[in-house]
């Protein structure tokens, strides 16, 4: 009786593994969703001297900062009545140790800003 019992058991057991087995097998592998990477601004850089009058700043970089040819540098103002305040920059080429120049394309700038650094991807899709 027992031994009817374990191979009824055994049957059963193997039979709806196979079951199972045979019912994941028709179905298509799922696909998982393309998660989109969020790339986010860089600081690169700080403001350390201000000339409005001939509309240029130096900046001091954080580390080794390597800028592309089509980079978009802002700031971003933090001290004052300028917190929150943004302005464009772009670099001359000109530098020194640490410290590079940059011509004021837009806004006002104090010295202690944050300078960032956005960088597209050039095999992006655009809408152009």
């Amino acid at each position: 009786m027992i031994l009817v019992m374990k191979n009824s058991l055994v049957s059963l057991v193997i039979s709806s593994g196979i079951c199972l087995l045979s019912s994941c097998a028709d179905s298509e592998p799922v696909e998982e969703d393309k998660i989109e990477e969020v790339k986010l601004d860089k600081t690169v850089a700080r403001v350390a001297s201000v000339n409005e009058a001939a509309e240029y700043v130096l900046i001091q970089r954080y580390g080794r900062l390597i800028i592309p040819d089509d980079a978009i540098l802002y700031t971003l103002g933090s001290q004052g009545d300028d917190v929150g305040q943004s302005a464009s920059i772009k670099v001359t080429g000109e530098k020194l140790g640490q410290f590079l120049a940059a011509d004021i394309i837009s806004g006002k700038l104090m010295v202690g800003d944050a300078v960032y650094l956005r960088i597209f991807d050039k095999n992006e899709d655009s809408d152009n």
